[in-house]
C-alpha cells in the first residue's frame, strides 16, 4: 500500500536521513505553473494548508501555502481618489482549473520569468535550479533550510510520509511588510526532479 501524503509544520530539526536518503517520488516541476491574476480569486478556489492575513497602509494581503503544492499570495490596495486594486499570485499545479478571467500572466515553473504590472502593484521573478546529483541537491537543501526568516514570518509545509527516508517536496514562505509593502521569498522543493524553484515578489512596493 503505498504511502499517503501528509502535511507537516517545519520540525526543530530534521533527520539526517532527510538528507542522506535517495529523494522520494512527489510532484514534478513541469508540472506546476505561476499564474498572475489582476483581480482576487474566489476563497474556496484553491485549498491552503496554512495562511498568513497582513495589513499595511492603504493595503490587506493574504499569503498561504496551498495543497496538494503551491502557494498563493494576494493584495488589495486602495489609494485615495483612485479605484481600488488587486492581484493574486498562483503557484499549483497546471491541472488545477483556474479562472481564465483576469489572468494576466502564466508561466510554466520549469522556466524562468520576470514579471510586472503597471503602477507598482506587482513585480517578481523566479528561476528552477536543477542540481545534476542527490548529493549536490542535498547540499542545497542544507543551506535552504538552515538560512533563517530575517524579517516577518515564515511557513514551511513539508509533505510526504514522516516515515520516508530522503528529501520530500517542501514549500517555504516568508512574508515581510517592515517595509510599508509586502515583499515575498518563496522556495517549492521537488525532489523527484533534483529541482528547486526560487522565486521573489514585491508587491505594491
Amino acid at each position: 500500500m503505498a504511502d499517503a501524503p501528509r502535511d507537516e509544520p517545519f520540525p526543530e530539526s530534521l533527520p539526517e536521513s532527510f538528507f542522506s536518503g535517495a529523494p522520494a517520488p512527489g510532484p514534478r516541476v513541469g508540472d506546476h505553473a505561476l499564474s498572475v491574476y489582476a483581480a482576487a480569486l474566489h476563497p474556496e478556489a484553491l485549498e491552503v494548508a496554512r495562511e498568513r492575513r497582513l495589513e499595511g497602509p492603504g493595503w490587506s494581503a493574504r499569503a498561504a501555502v496551498l495543497r496538494p503544492f503551491g502557494h498563493l499570495i494576494e493584495v488589495r490596495r486602495a489609494r485615495e481618489g483612485a479605484p481600488p486594486e488587486a492581484v493574486t499570485e498562483v503557484v499549483c499545479p497546471a491541472a488545477v482549473p483556474l479562472p481564465q478571467r483576469g489572468r494576466v500572466a502564466h508561466h510554466p515553473l520549469a522556466l524562468r520569468a520576470v514579471l510586472s504590472l503597471p503602477g507598482g502593484l506587482y513585480a517578481a521573478s523566479f528561476a528552477c535550479q536543477l542540481e545534476p546529483d542527490p548529493e549536490a541537491y542535498a547540499r542545497l537543501l542544507r543551506q535552504i533550510l538552515a538560512t533563517p526568516c530575517r524579517h516577518g514570518e515564515r511557513m514551511f509545509l513539508l509533505r510526504g510520509h514522516p516515515e520516508n527516508d530522503g528529501p520530500r517536496p517542501f514549500t517555504l514562505l516568508d512574508v515581510d511588510d517592515t517595509a510599508g509593502h509586502l515583499e515575498a521569498f518563496v522556495v517549492h522543493a521537488f525532489p523527484a526532479d533534483l529541482a528547486v524553484v526560487f522565486h521573489q515578489a514585491s508587491f505594491g512596493g
